[in-house]
C-alpha cells in the first residue's frame, strides 16, 4: 500500500494574463502529490500514468478524498454544487476521472455530471510537444459545454488526471465563466514537477505552493 508524504496536498497557480493567455482566470490547482516521471516517477506517479489507460480510481480515491479533507479543513474549497471532469484528447472521458467523478459527488453530497466535451474541430493531440504558444492556439476554443446549462451562482469541482501546463484547466474554466459559475476549484491527480519547467519559475504564471 503506497503511503502518502505530507503535505496532504501540492497545488501550484495558474495565471497566463501576462501572456493574454485566459486574461483575468487565475486557478489554484491542487493534488495529492506530485507527478514525476521516467528515473524520478514515484509509486505514486506510476498509478497515475496507469489511470491513463485504465481504471485505477480503487486506488487513488483515498489520495483525494485525503487530499479534499483538508482543503474543506483550511476553508480552500467548500460548498459543491456541480463535478465535473476534462475529457481526454480523443474526445472520450477517462474511466478512472469518471469513476472518482462520481465517488467525490457522493462524498460531498453534490453532483456529478459530463458537462465539458471537446469540439469535433479541436485538436488537442501532441500538445506535449509543443511551446506554450503552440499549446494555446490549440487549446484556445477546443472545449465546450455539452449542452446550455445555466451554472449562475455554481461553485464547480474540475477533476482531471494531469496538470502539464494548464491550459486545459483554464479552458476548461472559461466555458465555465462565461456559463455563469461562481467559483472553479481544481483538483487534478498529479502536478507535473519537471525541475527546469519555465511554467514553474514564473511567480505570474505557475507559482507553486508547497
Amino acid at each position: 500500500m503506497i503511503q502518502q508524504e505530507n503535505p496532504p496536498y501540492v497545488s501550484e497557480i495558474i495565471n497566463y494574463s501576462d501572456l493574454g493567455f485566459y486574461s483575468g482566470i487565475e486557478l489554484q490547482v491542487f493534488a495529492p502529490e506530485w507527478y514525476y516521471s521516467g528515473k524520478r516517477s514515484s509509486e505514486y506517479s506510476k498509478i497515475v500514468l496507469e489511470s491513463k489507460t485504465k481504471d485505477c480510481s480503487d486506488k487513488l480515491i483515498p489520495f483525494v478524498k485525503r487530499t479534499i479533507d483538508e482543503l474543506k479543513k483550511q476553508h480552500k474549497i467548500w460548498s459543491i454544487d456541480l463535478i465535473a471532469i476534462v475529457p481526454k484528447h480523443d474526445s472520450t472521458y477517462s474511466p478512472t476521472l469518471n469513476s472518482l467523478g462520481k465517488v467525490i459527488a457522493n462524498y460531498l453530497s453534490s453532483k456529478y455530471d459530463n458537462i465539458i466535451r471537446k469540439k469535433a474541430s479541436g485538436d488537442r493531440r501532441n500538445a506535449g510537444s509543443q511551446d506554450l504558444q503552440s499549446r494555446y492556439d490549440k487549446t484556445k476554443g477546443s472545449l465546450e459545454l455539452t449542452r446550455n446549462l445555466n451554472l449562475t451562482e455554481k461553485n464547480i469541482l474540475i477533476i482531471d488526471d494531469l496538470k502539464v501546463t494548464g491550459l486545459t484547466l483554464l479552458e476548461t474554466a472559461h466555458n465555465l465563466i462565461k456559463s455563469g459559475a461562481s467559483h472553479i476549484f481544481c483538483i487534478c491527480l498529479g502536478i507535473n514537477k519537471h525541475i527546469d519547467a519555465p511554467q514553474t519559475k514564473s511567480k505570474n504564471r505557475c507559482t507553486t505552493t508547497p
